[in-house]
């Protein structure tokens, strides 16, 4: 193992997982692996879709390991947890009928407007991937994302006419560009942290090149879409299938690259500093193998680190929710009260001597109706300490609910106020939503 270009002592080296299937009963306490069916459907059309949806039907139906959970999210217009984690396969095909495809390509668009879209559609896409591999951080051993998209190029551009006063009414070309490097980058990174294995699937199958020419008229770039996807899938050490025309082949093949992997360590002898990449190369002595595995690492800041999961759970609020939480927003003499209950039996307490302490942070952003902060800054941003030695603590505990008031000058505008409330001892986090209509507060979820 090699690191920075230098070779490194391996600490550990161990087998994870297994290859084969239990035939009793799952066994209570145990655990198998985590797998994300990922449909982006702002890359598909509707006939891809259908052909996705079939073939995880098809897999599901196949010879599974009962111990491993499944999870079904998509992309477009947000990030959408259509089925949380379960092993329950009726459970998992009922929710792939509520998938449907979503029109990602607006018609009558000028080249211009079909960049901007695009560059939209692949920063969401980048976000929710790195959202994704945040959430599934805190599940045991390694995950494994099944992404279905035709990807995005990495480098795009087009040419528009502007009106040019000073030169006698002449029109030129102003050229436009956008590149998706540095947020896929980023989406590796947090996969990568988090032990999460993207595994990239393009389910068009067999394609001309005259077909994929023409997915963007009046949008150039030198990469093909695929090279999104293959870095995607080679800098978390997944599998990449394109031009495939049988799609139940790449996913077995994904699930079954799950099932059993080597994992290996070293202490690197450097010093951090934030923001550098460092690579890693693995090499084996042994012919004919080959050999995957995650390309490096960036040095994070922890605070930066703790930011970009707050920033996540504001712009994908489905996916965060470590504890229980319900939200109360009462308009009050041109003040919008805000409660957060929480049942006291969900707060996280960590002993300081004789002393057990619990600090919960509430935050809040008011959203407009294009999924937009209405103000820099938060909304809310309240802190609450919790202190309590044993027999304080128990007689806390017989109360239901924590609920802390709240009371902020109502927002002249808005769509929807989201609220994100974290242990600051144990990083759990938990979101709660209410939309702001014309008539004040309503306490229902926010539709997907």
């Amino acid at each position: 193992m090699f690191g920075d270009g230098k070779r490194q002592d391996i600490r550990f080296f161990r087998l994870e997982g297994t290859d084969r299937f239990p035939t009793r009963e799952i066994q209570a306490g145990v655990t198998g692996n985590h797998y994300v069916f990922l449909v982006d459907l702002q890359t598909l059309t509707r006939e891809t879709v259908e052909r996705s949806k079939e073939a995880i039907r098809e897999f599901l139906r196949s010879e599974i390991d009962p111990r491993d959970y499944f999870m079904l999210a998509t992309i477009g217009p947000k990030l959408r947890v259509v089925q949380k984690f379960t092993r329950n396969i009726t459970t998992l095909e009922r929710a792939l009928d509520q998938v449907s495809d979503y029109p990602w390509l607006p018609p009558h668009l000028t080249p211009l407007e079909l960049l901007h879209l695009l560059a939209r559609q692949g920063d969401l896409s980048c976000h929710a991937i790195a959202a994704l591999s945040s959430y599934l951080g805190s599940l045991p051993n390694r995950k494994h994302v099944l992404y279905f998209s035709r990807g995005y190029k990495l480098h795009m551009s087009s040419y528009t006419g502007s009106f040019n006063a000073r030169s006698s009414g002449s029109r030129r070309s102003q050229k436009a560009t956008f590149s998706l490097t540095s947020k896929v980058r980023s989406a590796v990174d947090q996969a990568n942290r988090n032990q999460v294995t993207l595994h990239s699937i393009d389910p068009r199958g067999l394609m001309t090149a005259s077909f994929v020419a023409a997915t963007y008229v009046g949008v150039s770039g030198l990469e093909s879409t695929h090279e999104f996807l293959a870095t995607l899938s080679k800098e978390t050490a997944g599998l990449l299938a394109t031009g495939e025309n049988d799609l139940l082949g790449p996913i077995r093949e994904a699930y079954l690259d799950g099932r059993t992997y080597y994992l290996l360590g070293y202490v690197p002898d450097h010093q951090r500093k934030i923001g550098k990449f460092h690579e890693i190369r693995v090499k084996v002595r042994r012919g004919g193998v080959q050999v995957r595995h995650r390309k490096g690492y960036v040095d994070q800041d922890p605070l930066v680190a703790t930011q970009s999961e707050l920033a996540n759970a504001f712009k994908f609020p489905d996916l965060f929710n470590d504890f229980q939480v319900n939200l109360d927003a009462v308009p009050k003499n041109g003040k919008l009260a805000v409660r957060a209950q929480i049942p006291t039996k969900a707060l996280r307490f960590t002993s300081e001597g004789e002393t057990n302490r619990c600090v919960l942070e509430i935050f809040g952003i008011v959203f407009d109706e294009f999924d937009e902060p209405i103000e820099k800054g938060f909304f809310l941003a309240e802190s609450v300490d919790l202190e309590f030695d044993a027999k304080e603590l128990a007689g806390f505990r017989g109360h239901e609910t924590l609920g802390p008031w709240m009371e902020k000058d109502s927002p002249r505008k808005g769509s929807y106020l989201v609220v994100v409330l974290r242990q600051k001892l144990t990083g759990e986090l938990a979101t709660a939503t209410v939309t702001l209509g014309a008539g004040g507060p309503q306490n229902k979820p926010l539709p997907f």
